[in-house]
């Protein structure tokens, strides 16, 4: 035998028979299953590794977002919450001894300006707490704030004293800005700073039962409804994320900080800063922020941000005046504002205050005839006015426009976290407004057709910063800003630039000429002004009496002796479209804006200096701090001073006489 082989000899034929070497390949078969069983020991410890690896990266990119994430919060806490968010802001209100202002109108400015009644957290811009004839105001804590600010009045509605902590007697005192809107596109009319008490149980209920029935339990991410979204999620099949498991916290993140796209990206980026603000603000002010800042649709063309305005824009009552029924279709819109909205779908928005006030029932908070009593009401939305609704659309527009230029060096992502502070002043835009409104309510009574229109501008003569401005009766009817884009003939408005052109070229005021029908020569042609109704005195009479009585002839008069080129070189130096010089000019029939012929005339009571119209004070970075835009007034010298003194003192004889 030799490897296995037998060799036998038999009836003389020889034969090899071989056999099969079991112990050799069954030590070759045990070789190969080590070998694998090692090749994949080794797979699962190198995937191992890798996924261990992954998880440790995934960790640490997890850390410092949430760190970056928390920065940022930590850091609009530190310099007030509610002072750091984006959007455009109203000038600074300033109070001043002597103003004409009620305690009443005083404490609605300050929850307008972020200010929370009584005791509240540093979030807000401060609290206040009103008295029989004070409101004792505790702004933030800062380094160089009072403790405490008390606003005194009179029996005449006027701040009588401003005292302070440190017992100095205040001239003035500058508040908060008051929030215009977060998105110049989605105009948003006056929002309401509530605190969580200020906000009703049933409200707060509803909110609850539909939106995250377990806020006050969960640390920001509730575990169930993330799994129910995820089931959801695959079962639909679809790539993008589906909207499912926020919680109000998670909502609140969203709104705040984030661009509402449904991607997996954000909602990892939400559930992180929803859960440094659980660590950093309380359930309660939480809610509170959720509710003042939540968007509940658009009527009339104002969007609706918050629940105390959705209940006055829907309901036209205060907040804490609802009933059941509308807390539930206010809790109900949340989820879809245009689908849900009384206006436009109100059997969806029915169907969905029922859903709401069932899951009340669900919860335990009301019981099966209160839900039953509350199903049965009717969706009661109340008469709608925009024009008393809308806060200065037409001046966020222009503001808009304005910011064209610094958006250009901006990216996206930079340009949803700018704030920009305007130069409005609140109280004289509300002025002009009801201006407005009052006059156009007169005109209409004599109007014999169609509607009249209007617009009113007012700015700040001194730096050109537009104060106030209303473009139109109507933003809803109409969204053209007459104050910028409607050009008219200025009329007799036009006059005091052709005096000022006289008297800049040496023509004296005790210039006298005839009041009386004339017939101007100009080239070949001849222009024959009259007088308003055809009235003349019939004498001479000095160049101060023309301007004083708006007389026609008088100023075609003056503007031939003046030069009709210098008149109209000089309209143009005051920023005004230069008019085509012929004598019909010097009253006022080349078209202008009602915003340029406001600027032009602020160079009178500028010392002759001129100002360039301005609705930007800054422009900041909201997560830097990082100023990018920081206007200067523009001014340029037009007339002398005396020249303006005297234009001005004309002026001030057309009121007195």
């Amino acid at each position: 035998m030799q490897g296995g082989t037998f060799v036998a000899l038999a009836r003389g034929v020889a034969a090899e028979i071989t056999l099969p070497a079991t112990r050799t390949r069954d030590r070759s078969s045990v070789r190969r299953r080590k070998s694998l069983l090692s090749t994949f020991v080794n797979c699962c410890a190198l995937g191992a590794i890798f996924l261990g690896a992954i998880f440790v990266l995934a960790a640490i990119k997890t850390y410092y977002t949430y760190n970056d994430f928390a920065q940022l919060i930590d850091q609009q806490i530190e310099n007030g919450y509610l002072r750091s968010q984006a959007g455009l802001y109203a000038a600074p209100r300033v109070i001043e001894q002597g103003a004409h202002l009620s305690k009443d109108q005083l404490a609605a400015a300050l929850v307008r300006a972020g200010y929370a009644r009584d005791q509240a957290s540093n979030i807000w811009n401060g609290t206040f707490q009103t008295k029989d004839k004070s409101i004792l105001i505790f702004p933030r804590q800062e380094a160089n704030a009072h403790e405490w600010v008390q606003v005194n009045f009179d029996n005449q509605d006027r701040i009588a004293s401003l005292d302070a902590n440190d017992y100095s007697n205040l001239r003035s005192y500058a508040l908060e800005p008051e929030l215009l809107t977060e998105d110049a596109v989605n105009k948003t009319g006056q929002q309401e700073t509530l605190t969580f008490q200020e906000i009703p149980p049933v409200l707060v209920e509803a909110i609850l039962a539909i939106e995250d029935r377990r806020f006050f339990q969960h640390s920001g991410l509730d575990f169930r409804g993330i799994a129910r979204a995820v089931v959801n999620q695959f079962a639909s099949g679809s790539n993008r994320y589906r909207q499912g498991g926020s919680t109000i916290t998670q909502q609140l993140a969203k709104n705040t900080y984030l661009s509402p796209e449904k991607t997996l990206r954000r909602k990892y980026n939400e559930a992180l800063i929803a859960m440094a603000l659980e660590h950093r603000l309380s359930k309660q002010d939480i809610f509170a922020l959720y509710c003042n800042e939540v968007y509940l649709g658009q009527r009339g063309g104002v969007g609706v941000r918050g629940v105390a305005q959705a209940a006055r824009v829907y309901f036209g009552k205060s907040l804490k005046d609802i009933s059941l029924a509308e807390a539930a279709t206010i809790a109900g819109m949340i989820q879809s504002p245009g689908h849900y909205s009384p206006e436009r779908n109100p059997d969806a928005t029915r169907s969905r205050r029922d859903t709401v006030i069932a899951a009340m029932r669900e919860a335990g908070m009301i019981d099966e005839a209160t839900q039953q009593t509350a199903c049965a009401s009717a969706i009661n939305l109340a008469p709608f006015e925009g024009s008393r609704n809308e806060l200065a659309p037409y001046y966020v527009d222009a503001v808009d426009r304005a910011m064209d230029s610094a958006r250009l060096s901006l990216d996206s992502n930079a340009e949803q976290n700018i704030r920009v502070q305007t130069t409005i002043d609140p109280d004289l835009q509300t002025a002009a407004e009801n201006a407005l409104r009052h006059q156009l309510e007169l005109v209409s009574k004599s109007a014999k057709r169609g509607v009249p229109e209007g617009a009113i501008v007012a700015l700040d003569p001194h730096t050109g910063e537009v104060l106030a401005m209303v473009g139109g009766r109507s933003y809803e009817e109409s969204q053209l800003n007459r104050a910028t884009d409607a050009k008219r003939q200025p009329g007799s408005v036009f006059k005091p630039f052709v005096y000022a052109a006289a008297m800049e070229h040496g023509i004296s005021p005790l210039t006298t000429f005839l009041d009386a029908p004339q017939t101007f020569q100009y080239g070949y042609a001849t222009y024959s002004p009259a007088n308003y109704s055809r009235a003349y005195s019939m004498h001479e009479v000095m160049m101060r009496e023309g301007l004083v009585r708006s007389l026609n002839v008088v100023t075609v008069d003056l503007a031939m002796r003046t030069g009709l080129g210098t008149v109209a070189d000089f309209a143009a130096r005051f920023g005004l479209p230069r008019p085509e010089a012929y004598p019909s000019l010097a009253l006022g029939t080349s078209e202008v804006t009602p915003l340029q012929i406001a600027a032009a005339y602020a160079a009178f009571a500028n010392g002759g200096e001129a100002v360039t119209p301005n609705l930007i004070r800054r422009v900041s970075d909201n997560n830097s701090g990082a100023v990018l835009v920081d206007e200067v007034p523009q001014t340029k010298h037009v007339i002398r001073a005396t020249t303006a003194y005297m234009i001005t003192d004309m002026l001030s004889d057309v009121i007195k006489r």
